[in-house]
């Protein structure tokens, strides 16, 4: 009885989740689009918080279950599920992280940075943007152990497979290049500032006169 409740357990959350086995969900033809039940407005920021959370539920429910020695079928069932889990959350944070590169050239707010004020702010936040969004696919691939705890403290860092560090690799390139292809269109004349769609951010604060308010940006020469 106990196995085929852990079994129940098993089906619910893979059903969910549209979980399948790592190599059929690794392979090229497999879809690896997010889920409908995220919500369409939000954000790849707060999509790897949730993330985070759900998969230390599962892992939690996986290590008390596991403890009770029901059965090395039912172990084995276990892992496989926390296995699918990771590769289905890594898959969901990287389509987010990714769709959200290619639109991260609107947060341009045209402020100078606070450390070098021959940049802008813009390039603070590409780099912070991509140190959370790898941060969280690391913890996601296993690189920590994770559970209500070790989400607000550091835990021991554990080795991660391969196929999760191609992964994260890949995603971090071709974020990287979605910023390039921002950069480039900051500078081309259907840039957002350009064509009167910048975006107002109140989030940064304004320390002192903003230098670049005397100079033209719709002019990319």
């Amino acid at each position: 009885m106990a196995l085929d409740i852990v079994k129940l357990y098993i089906s619910l959350i893979s059903d969910f989740f549209k979980l399948s086995d790592m190599a059929v969900m690794a392979s090229p033809s497999s879809n690896a689009s997010t889920l409908p039940l995220l919500p369409a407005n939000t954000h790849s920021l707060a999509i790897a918080h949730y993330l985070l959370r759900l998969l230390s539920e599962i892992q939690e429910s996986v290590s008390e279950l596991n403890g009770m020695e029901i059965s090395s079928d039912a172990s084995s069932s276990l892992k496989n599920l926390l296995e699918s889990a990771r590769w289905r959350f890594t898959d969901i944070l990287v389509s987010a992280w990714l769709r959200d590169a290619q639109l991260f050239y609107y947060l341009e707010a045209w402020m100078p940075s606070p450390m070098d004020p021959s940049a802008t702010h813009y390039l603070d936040q590409i780099e912070l943007f991509q140190r959370q969004q790898t941060t969280t696919a690391f913890k996601l691939a296993g690189g920590i152990e994770l559970s209500s705890y070790s989400l607000v403290k550091a835990s021991k860092q554990l080795p991660i497979p391969q196929a999760f560090i191609s992964k994260i690799v890949k995603a971090f390139m071709d974020a990287l290049y979605a910023f390039l292809d921002g950069l480039v269109l900051q500078a081309s004349d259907a840039s957002p500032i350009a064509t009167g769609k910048r975006l107002v951010s109140e989030a940064i604060p304004s320390i002192g006169a903003n230098s670049l308010d005397l100079l033209d940006l719709t002019d990319s020469w």
